[in-house]
């Protein structure tokens, strides 16, 4: 019994250890990382059979308290100052493995695109300013708040300023700019405030109009000779987009089916399967438009999802959701609330991910690494977390927070995952995270 106690002491002890600051921002060790002191400092003190035992007890027990965290914290690559322009940064995109972020304030652009040549290494950053011209035509990017990259790597900009949606092709987004001879596209009608925009895995483009409570779609169409003049018929592949206003009920506008929800409509995703996600923030409930029909619509209501100001969604390759609820400011800080693929209203209880019990905070963004891992930006904490599987299972939750002088990304905005690097868009810089575990 005395060394029961002894043990029972050290592990308390441990217990209250931390990683030191700021690789693991006050997280606690994990199981492993305790059993490995106490098998340090209790193995020379065993005489005999019991006492083994009573180590082998100790061991199954620290097993049982969850998974270790996925990923070792590690250093970060900041991008800041002069030569990357951050003035109101808002959204980030993967162009091709390539990040792209859009400045709200600043009405720009800009791109890490990689340097290439001799004895060139790095990234080169592309700054796209507004207005946007190509040949004859001026296309204004004012007020950029979203974005989002097709199947041909076609970068597409909500900007809320004017409404408007412009389209790049690859030929800015992959080297410095040549405005004589790069494709720039725009299409201004249906718009009203647009909030948030994705490209469907068929090509679609679809549009949450915040202003007017619709949605535009911009769905390929196939042209043999000339596109009718009311079509929106990009030069620069071929392609032609056929406009079609979405919206509850009217006369001047396609109407949704049964089920459909459109109330302010802040946020749209696509997942793998086609499904269209919006995030309906006034009063706040999430609608999905199955298969990218809209007649076929399933809508999750503010309860049975725990909505609470969602202001971001997520997807993943296997049709998973994570949605954003930034909260209010003062106690209440927010959640980010996973959504398995295949639940429908009332078939499935999603699984929180709440301020009360993780610490978060504020959250503005999310993404989902390629080991599955959730990765969220949260405003209240200048932090990016961590939320391993288990998280996400309901499980043992053991989140790693990246914050501190070495991620000095400031207030986040966006977050992004592309390969194994995470992306952090912030206020004062944008900071790439490599982890060094699974």
């Amino acid at each position: 019994m005395a060394f029961a106690r002894m043990l029972l002491s050290m592990m308390t002890t441990k217990q209250k250890e931390t990683f030191p600051s700021p690789e693991a921002a006050g997280r606690t060790k994990s199981p492993r990382a305790l059993l490995a002191g106490i098998l340090r400092d209790v193995l020379p003190q065993l005489r005999h059979t019991g006492s083994f035992l009573i180590l082998l007890t100790a061991f199954l027990v620290l097993l049982s308290c969850g998974p270790a965290p996925s990923g070792t914290p590690s250093g970060a690559t900041v991008y800041s100052g002069s030569t990357y322009s951050l003035l109101g940064p808002t959204a980030l995109v993967s162009v091709g493995s390539v990040p792209w972020y859009a400045n709200a304030t600043g009405n720009t652009l800009v791109g890490l695109v990689p340097d290439t040549g001799f004895e060139l290494s790095g990234y080169a950053p592309v700054t796209i300013s507004n207005p946007l011209s190509t040949f004859t035509t001026t296309y204004d990017l004012s007020d950029p708040v979203a974005m989002a990259v097709d199947l041909s790597g076609n970068l597409w900009v909500a900007s809320q300023k004017n409404n408007s949606i412009v389209s790049l092709d690859s030929c800015f987004t992959g080297s410095n700019p040549n405005y004589n001879s790069c494709s720039v596209t725009g299409y201004q009608k249906n718009l009203d405030i647009p909030s948030g925009v994705a490209a469907d895995p068929s090509g679609n483009i679809w549009v949450a109009n915040q202003g007017n409570n619709t949605l535009l779609v911009l769905s390929v169409t196939t042209c043999t000779y000339s596109c009718p003049s009311s079509d929106y018929s990009p030069s620069y592949d071929g392609t032609s987009y056929s406009p079609t206003l979405y919206c509850l009920s009217g006369s001047s506008c396609t109407p949704m089916g049964s089920g459909c929800v459109l109330s302010s409509p802040s946020a749209i995703a696509s997942d793998s399967n086609g499904n269209i996600w919006v995030i309906n923030s006034s009063p706040a409930s999430l609608t999905e438009i199955v298969s990218g029909n809209a007649s076929t619509c399933r809508t999750f209501t503010a309860s049975e999802l725990s909505l609470d100001n969602p202001v971001a969604l997520a997807t993943d390759t296997s049709g998973d959701l994570a949605i954003v609820n930034q909260g209010t400011k003062g106690s209440d800080s927010g959640s980010v609330v996973y959504l398995p693929s295949g639940c429908t209203p009332g078939s499935c209880s999603p699984v929180v991910l709440s301020g009360a019990s993780l610490g978060v905070s504020q959250p503005v963004s999310a993404t989902f690494a390629q080991n599955g891992d959730l990765w969220v930006a949260e405003a209240g904490n200048n932090s990016a977390t961590d939320m391993p599987s288990g998280c996400l299972s309901g499980g043992a939750c053991q989140p790693i927070v990246y914050a501190g002088s070495a991620y000095p990304f400031g207030t986040p905005t966006s977050i992004l995952a592309i390969g194994s690097t995470i992306w952090v868009l912030g206020a004062s810089a944008l900071v790439s995270i490599t982890p060094s575990g699974p």
